[in-house]
Parts: C-alpha cells; structure tokens; sequence
C-alpha cells in the first residue's frame, strides 16, 4: 500500500508518517515549501508538486493536510488524477466544506473521507486520543481499514455525520479557544506579568493558564480559520452577550442576581461533582509527578525531553516548578519542567537495556525438589539492575539436579550487590548454591561478629 500525504513536511502531516508506516505503508511526502529536507530526515521520498500528476496515480490513499481555506485548491489539484479504488481524506477541523470540495472534484470510484484527529502534533502517540471519522456516500472499505488502524493504537474513534460535526466543534473548539484567547488578550490588555504570577498562584489557576499558553502558542492562522466555522458566530455571539450579562448584575450590585445565574448554569452543566473530581485528579496528578521526582533528588535519573524525543541521564540534583536540574560529570543541564518526563518501571529498564551494557555473572545452585527453572528465570529477570535472566546449564549431580543461571546486570549498577541479591533470592527458595557461590552464600548470609 502507497500513501501519499500533501501537506506531509509540516507538524501534523509529519507525526502521522510513522503511524502509516508502522501499518506497512510506503509513504509519499509532497508540500508547497519544498522541504526536501524534512522529507529525508522522515525517511520519505518528496514529491514536487510537478510530479504530482505521474504520482498520484500510483498511490492507494491521499491524505489532505493543508489548512481550511486550501482545501479546495489541493484537492483540485491531486484528485483527479488519482486511480479507482483508491481513497482520499482530510484532516481538516471543519468538516463540510472540505468534504464538499474534495466530493467535487474526485472522480467516481474514489472513496472520499473526512477525519478531525483531536489532537496537535505534540502528542506521543495515539494512546486516549479521539479522532472523529465521517463517512459519505462514497466511503467503503478504505474508510473501515483507516478505522481499524487508528484503534489498534488506541485511538476512540467517534463518527458523525459533517454538519453534527461542525455544530459541535463551533462549541467543542469555537467556544473554548475563543474565551481562552480572550484571556489571553486581556492580560495583555491589563499589562500582568504572567511569569511573576507563577510564584504564587493556586493549582486551579495554574492549570488554568498552562491551557491558555497552550493555544497562545500555536499557528494563529489556524485558530482564526477554526473561528469561520458558520456555526461559531451564533456560539461567539451568545458568550459575548453572556459575559456583558454576568458582568452587568456584579457592577450593579445584584449579588442574588448573579448567585441565581451561576446556579442555574450549574443545573444546565450537569455532574459538576464528577467534573470537579476529574479536574482534582488533573491538578494532584500534576501535583504528584513533581514529589516523585522531588524524591528522586540526589539519586541518577533519566529524563525524555518530550519535544526533542532526547534523553538526559544524570544525578538530580533539585527540582521545582519552573526547573529541573541534573549532574552530568562536571556539567549541569538545566530543563524546564514542563518539556520532561521522568522514565519508571518497565519503561526505564526498557531505556536502559538499548542504552546501557551489561555485564555477565553465572551462578550455580543444586535445585530444590520440584524447582522449575522457568520460573527461577522469571524471578531472577525481576530484581532490580537485571537485564535478563537465562539457564545456561543443567544437570545431575549424585542424584540431584544442578542449573547454572546467568545474570547480565547493568553496568552502571554495584554489580556484586545485585549477584548477592540473586543468591539470597534462590537460598530463600530453597536452592543451595555450589562452589565459589556456595563460599560467597555462607559469607554473605552468615558474616562475621565486628572485631
């Protein structure tokens, strides 16, 4: 399968490269900027916009990733040329015109789609995500296999017709982007400093302001297209005459009048409490993945720059609300918080087994009746600083079974520690070590008095 993605070098149409080609598509890149470079660091081949008409003819899918107002004039210019049976989308956050334009200019046997992935580029994966699917009367099988590919990852896929679409994303983003930019221009308006208001601001604000970078800090462009949705002007109309309504009980004084208000918009809301709960876990989330790494301060941590997709490892040596510092031999390397993500668990030992040698301990032990060696491995792979576990011998010995189990222990941790832990854990499951293992057990378990 052959897809190419118009609009592929930008952020978005990028992110989605990997996601096609881990589904065993060969992907096709093409934009109007010409980043021949952007492609190759994608590992696509570039289309120029030329070639687009020997191209497209080849290819099984075209995804449209262009902003609203050049949806009609991509799509006039790919579609025609694409094969029967082939299937052309978008990702566009409106969804009737661009459905309507490429429904004009693509020829009959080519599916035609509409996709609004609710999230940015900035996201890892697809994990809890939601993307919203349309289909048309020209939608088939194409549309059921994009389907099936985004759930797999994970992805909720909601579908709905265009205009319920648009009728809800005049509120869904309409509404929410708008009043969080109108915060944002009032701030400017009042000439507050943000940044100082950090350091005594309460989680709930915090939180509330981090929202309204986050739009701040995207394509204006984008933001201002999102408002043409026909639907947004009614949703836009009705907040700005709310806001002027609220506004003028509190300047005169009607403090019942705006009790009475806000009452009555909390009945409308529904279940505030599960709102309030939710929005709780948010803040003590936030909260909480500070105190871990607070607590992890003076211990080698390893951090993943959540934009960069760069890994720092390093001694912590503090932590706050603006930053993150870390030792790395004679240097520091200061992050903010916000851009990194401490690695735990299973992901940590991941990150380290690609990154970190390791080095090989045998130990040998006489096996308790009924010991399984399988699970002696799995017991062993578990302690802390062990790569992998493995049986490497096993035999009989007067009568009694014998296994030797190879540990291959991280380099960079106290490797005789991690070797007397493993020997403890099988003593303690009744194995008996043999040879040197034996001499170091009995040292080890049974140390000498002090003096």
């Amino acid at each position: 399968m052959r897809i190419l993605i118009v609009g592929g070098t930008g952020k978005f149409g990028a992110w989605f490269v990997p996601f096609f080609k881990r589904h065993g598509f060969e992907v096709l890149v093409s934009g109007k900027s010409g980043k021949v470079d952007v492609a190759r660091q994608l590992g696509c081949e570039y289309v120029f916009l030329e070639r687009l008409p020997s191209v497209v003819p080849t290819c099984d899918w075209v995804m449209l990733s262009v902003p609203i107002d050049a949806i009609e004039r991509v799509a006039s210019q790919v579609a025609p040329h694409m094969k029967e049976g082939s299937m052309l989308f978008d990702v566009c956050s409106l969804k009737q015109g661009p459905l309507d334009a490429m429904l004009k200019v693509a020829p009959e046997g080519v599916e035609v789609v509409g996709t609004h992935p609710m999230f940015g580029p900035t996201i890892p994966h697809l994990e809890g995500q939601t993307v919203i699917m349309v289909s048309t009367s020209r939608s088939g099988s194409g549309f059921e296999r994009l389907r099936q590919m985004l759930e797999e990852e994970g992805a909720h896929v909601q579908q709905m017709s265009a205009r319920e679409h648009d009728m809800a994303m005049a509120v869904v983003q309409g509404l929410t982007h708008f009043a969080y930019i109108t915060i944002g221009s009032t701030l400017r308006r009042l000439e507050f400093d943000v940044g100082a208001s950090r350091t005594y601001m309460s989680p709930v604000y915090e939180v509330m302001v981090d929202f309204v970078g986050r739009i701040l800090a995207q394509n204006p462009y984008l933001y201002a297209l999102i408002q043409t949705n026909p639907a947004a002007s009614e949703v836009r109309r009705a907040f700005v005459e709310e806001a002027k309504r609220l506004a003028s009980l509190i300047d005169g004084g009607d403090v019942e009048g705006f009790v009475a208000s806000m009452r009555a918009a909390a009945s409308h809301f529904g279940n505030t409490e599960a709102a309030l709960r939710r929005s709780d876990k948010l803040i003590n989330w936030s909260i909480a993945e500070l105190e871990r790494l607070q607590s992890m301060v003076g211990k080698e941590v390893v951090l993943e720059h959540l934009y960069t997709s760069k890994y720092h490892r390093g001694v912590l040596k503090s932590a706050d609300k603006q930053e993150v510092v870390l030792g790395t031999g004679k240097r520091q390397v200061k992050l903010k918080l916000e851009n990194v993500r401490m690695l735990e668990g299973e992901e940590l030992s991941a990150w380290r087994a690609e990154h970190v040698p390791t080095r090989r301990r045998d130990i040998s032990v006489l096996l308790c009746e009924g010991a399984r060696e399988d699970v002696l491995v799995h017991l062993l792979s578990s302690l802390e600083h062990v790569a992998r576990a493995e049986v490497i011998d096993v035999y009989e010995l007067k009568g009694k079974r014998s296994a030797t189990f190879r540990l291959h222990i991280f380099s960079d941790a106290h490797i005789s520690q991690v070797e007397k832990r493993a020997v403890e854990m099988l003593v303690g499951l009744g194995c008996t070590p043999r040879g040197s293992d034996k001499k170091r057990a009995e040292r080890d378990l049974n140390p000498r008095p002090a003096g």
